[in-house]
C-alpha cells in the first residue's frame, strides 16, 4: 500500500484548504485454476453413457462407455477396448423427435444437427435402423441427448448401409439411397444447376413452411417404412 497527500489552498473555487488521500494495493494473482480460460479452466466432470455394442454367448447385451478417451483408435490408444468406430445401432424411430422440430433440428444425409450448437454423423440411409459410431456418441452428441438415444438402442443387426461404409471408411462421395434423402439431394442439385446455367429460378422462392414440408416428407417416409414392416410380419 502506498499513500500520497496533496494539499491545495483552493477547493472548488473556495479559499479553504483541502487534501486528498490516494492509496494503491497490489493484489496477489489468483490460482491458475480460477483463470477461466484454456488450458487453466476448470472442466466439469462429464457423464458418458454406455451403449449396446454386441451380444455375449448367452444372447445378453454387452455395453461399453462412449467416452472417446477410453476407446481404441488407429494410433494405439486403449488396445484392449472397443474401437472408436464401433457401430452402435438404434431403431429408426429415434429420429422422429428431430423431424418434428425442423425449426430447431436439421436431418440431412448422414448428418443430424441442432443449429450451430452440435452436429452428429449418423447412418440414416439404412431401411431398418440408424447407426452411429460409438466414439461419436461421446464426442459429438450432447450429454443431455444420450439418455433419449439409449431408449432406442438395440443389439447389432446386419451392417451399416453401403452409403455409410463408402463415405466413412473409404472417403468416397456416395449418393444416398433412401427415397427421402434422394429427393432432397436431387431437389437441391437441380435447383443449383438450373440457377448456374440459366441464371434464374425454376422454383418459386421458398416460403417459411418449406423446411417443415421437407421434414414432413422424411417423417412420413420413416412411418411408412415402419408400418409396411409391421404389416408384412403380421
Amino acid at each position: 500500500m502506498s499513500l500520497s497527500i496533496y494539499v491545495s489552498t483552493e477547493a472548488r473555487g473556495s479559499k479553504m484548504p483541502s487534501s486528498s488521500l490516494y492509496g494503491r494495493k497490489v493484489l496477489k494473482a489468483p490460482p491458475r485454476t480460477k483463470a477461466g480460460i484454456w488450458p487453466f479452466d476448470k472442466q466439469e466432470k462429464r457423464i458418458y453413457h454406455e451403449f449396446i455394442i454386441a451380444e455375449n454367448s448367452d444372447g445378453e447385451p454387452v455395453e461399453h462407455t462412449c467416452n472417446p478417451d477410453h476407446l481404441a483408435n488407429n494410433f494405439g490408444a486403449n488396445p484392449d477396448a472397443p474401437h472408436y468406430l464401433t457401430p452402435v445401432y438404434f431403431r429408426r424411430e429415434v429420429l422422429q423427435r428431430y423431424y418434428e422440430f425442423p425449426e430447431k433440428f436439421s436431418i440431412e444425409a448422414s448428418y443430424l444437427s441442432c443449429g450451430g450448437l452440435w452436429g452428429l454423423s449418423i447412418d440414416n440411409d439404412h431401411p431398418d435402423h440408424v447407426m452411429v459410431f460409438l466414439g461419436d456418441l461421446g464426442r459429438d452428441l450432447p450429454e443431455s441427448e444420450r439418455p433419449y438415444w439409449r431408449t432406442f438402442n438395440i443389439a447389432p443387426i446386419g451392417r451399416p448401409s453401403r452409403t455409410a461404409i463408402r463415405r466413412s471408411l473409404f472417403a468416397l462421395p456416395t449418393a444416398p439411397e433412401a427415397p427421402d434423402l434422394r429427393f432432397k439431394s436431387a431437389y437441391r442439385l437441380f435447383k443449383t444447376e438450373w440457377q448456374n446455367s440459366l441464371a434464374g429460378h425454376y422454383f418459386k422462392s421458398p416460403s417459411p413452411t418449406t423446411p417443415t414440408l421437407f421434414s414432413g416428407f422424411a417423417s412420413r417416409s420413416t412411418v411408412v417404412n415402419r408400418n409396411s414392416k409391421t404389416k408384412s410380419s403380421a
